[in-house]
């Protein structure tokens, strides 16, 4: 995506342009990605705040996989077992 001025815009870590969002998670579904890839994906889902709006297992993923220090979740300000469980 680039802003009004041309430029390649940036979420995250992301670039938007380079990152297909729906080819990785297809291959993630299928099981043809390797834990570096997995993260990836997942941070870039919780960066635009997509994995929210997904399918609870995605939001469920993203917190295991912030728990194991894979990937870093924004800041909700609570303790997110109660919405997501141990």
């Amino acid at each position: 995506m680039r802003d009004r001025n041309g430029k390649e815009e940036i979420i995250g870590n992301h670039k938007e342009m380079t990152y297909n969002v729906a080819k990785n998670i297809s291959a993630y579904e299928d099981g043809k990605l390797d834990d570096g890839s997995i993260n990836e994906l997942f941070q870039c889902l919780v960066d635009t705040g997509q994995v929210w709006q997904m399918e609870e297992k995605y939001a469920k993923k993203a917190v295991e996989l912030a728990e194991a220090g894979r990937i870093k979740l924004p800041d909700f300000g609570l303790d997110t077992t109660y919405f997501f469980g141990p």
